[in-house]
């Protein structure tokens, strides 16, 4: 519930990382936000809360939900996977390590006083993922296929263009030291992106990756 309310009242363009400037026309919006009395958006999110359980108690009891490392997470729930009909995977595609939209609710959570470091104030150790170095991603791809391909379980992939794997191409060739190239099929879907929030889109391709034991 504090979560929630420290979403609701964060100044920004939705995320952590970036600090609001204070302008001329900021400064109204900017003082409504401090405005929030964070204890009634409390209980108020609290009360949310309760009715929605009570509604549905349990809504998502047959799920797993894992704050392991990825690799550790596939060695535990191995059997689970081989049972599964379909992996899908969603990794981060770009080099901004998505640690940074949320490090001040990390540390909220973690109730520590961590060194931090430029405008954003971001935590020195925050978790940086391995599919957001080119030198790590490929081999981290690999780590989920085999395990996939091994467990004779679907696998779902999708990626965008220009992201630390170039284009499909490359990806492919990722995929096809796991896999026959005919057990690889892919589909390419138009789509835009948001730039942190503003109203500007990016025109660019979405991959959809699928590889069949």
């Amino acid at each position: 519930a504090l979560i929630a309310v420290l979403n609701k009242i964060n100044p920004s363009p939705g995320h952590w990382a970036a600090i609001p400037r204070v302008t001329s026309k900021s400064m109204e919006w900017l003082i409504n936000q401090r405005r929030i009395n964070v204890f009634d958006a409390f209980f108020s999110k609290i009360a949310d809360f309760e009715a929605a359980l009570a509604k549905r108690p349990s809504p998502h009891s047959p799920h797993i939900v894992m704050t392991e490392d990825y690799t550790a997470f596939m060695r535990e729930v191995y059997e689970y996977i081989r049972q599964a009909r379909i992996i899908y995977l969603d990794p981060p595609y770009s080099q901004g390590h998505y640690s940074r939209f949320y490090h001040l609710l990390e540390t909220l959570v973690l109730y520590d006083y961590p060194e931090v470091e430029h405008l954003g104030r971001y935590r020195k150790d925050r978790h940086q993922s391995v599919f957001a170095h080119k030198s790590k991603v490929g081999p981290a791809v690999g780590q989920i296929c085999e395990v996939a391909r091994d467990a004779g379980t679907l696998l779902v992939i999708s990626y965008s263009h220009g992201g630390v794997i170039p284009d499909a191409e490359a990806f492919r060739t990722i995929l096809e030291q796991y896999y026959p190239s005919d057990k690889i099929e892919l589909k390419t879907l138009k789509s835009v992106h948001s730039k942190l929030g503003q109203a500007d889109r990016m025109k660019t391709e979405e991959y959809l990756f699928t590889c069949k034991p």
